[in-house]
């Protein structure tokens, strides 16, 4: 049986909610930490489930090993094991009621309306730590230098996922399951390729590809070396480099 656990409201998710190191990190309001719980002060809560009960309809029929924490949902059944090896707690970072407090330390940001302490997702400053991100949750953007949460894998939640239409896809082909990016363009023939403005037919290869130049403003598109702003629409420059550092820059072959 599955019970989804209720959001905190419709931002975020309690803590107790996540069973897996990198959704609990995706959350600025929680932390992974380690080892996992051995015991929990109410009678009734499960070291598996974060100290959460077994849900009220399950009561009688499984017990705490019977249960798991996947993806905002509680899990119960006959064969269901947890492989919980850690527990996701509030973090250390909403100790701090103050800027001064949390600007000193480095895992945590003070932002937002009212201004809170959370700790820091994704907030690096350069691309090798962005895209070495311990959970793999970030993805480095060259044009603007910045770093942001992977728009489809940095989700883990199912609805939250496919709330996200034509760009994401829950995968449950595999264990826990994932939210990943559509492909797009990959396999379309060459005139539904040609006819879609998101993708680009390589006629040497005759391979279809997403195309690389969206962007809707003049400022962005020239900031990517591959783009050129004509006639009020950012397209790809043609590749006509003579040498391979500008070839290579502007995504030509």
């Amino acid at each position: 049986g599955r019970s989804l656990i209720p959001p905190v409201d419709s931002t975020h998710f309690p803590c107790a909610t996540w069973g897996f190191q990198d959704e609990c990190n995706a959350d600025k309001y929680c932390e992974w930490k380690q080892p996992k719980l051995s015991r929990c002060d109410a009678p009734t809560g499960c070291p598996s489930l974060n100290c959460q009960a077994v849900p009220a309809q399950y009561a009688g029929m499984y017990q705490c090993g019977n249960c798991k924490l996947q993806r905002a949902t509680i899990i119960c059944g006959a064969g269901v094991v947890s492989a919980i090896d850690g527990t996701c707690a509030a973090t250390h970072c909403k100790e701090c009621c103050t800027k001064d407090c949390c600007d000193k330390d480095p895992a945590c940001m003070w932002s937002g309306t009212p201004a809170e302490c959370t700790r820091k997702v994704c907030e690096y400053t350069d691309k090798t730590n962005c895209e070495g991100d311990k959970d793999s949750l970030c993805v480095w953007d060259d044009n603007t230098k910045d770093c942001s949460k992977k728009p489809c894998a940095a989700i883990f939640v199912k609805d939250a996922c496919l709330n996200k239409t034509g760009e994401c896809m829950w995968d449950t082909g595999v264990d826990p399951p994932v939210c990943k990016s559509i492909p797009t363009c990959d396999g379309k023939s060459k005139a539904d390729c040609i006819a879609d403005p998101k993708c680009t037919h390589n006629c040497t290869s005759d391979v279809c590809r997403d195309s690389r130049c969206l962007y809707t403003t003049s400022a962005t598109c020239s900031v990517d070396a591959s783009c050129e702003w004509t006639n009020g629409a950012c397209s790809e420059k043609p590749c006509t480099y003579t040498t391979q550092q500008p070839c290579d820059a502007a995504g030509c072959e």
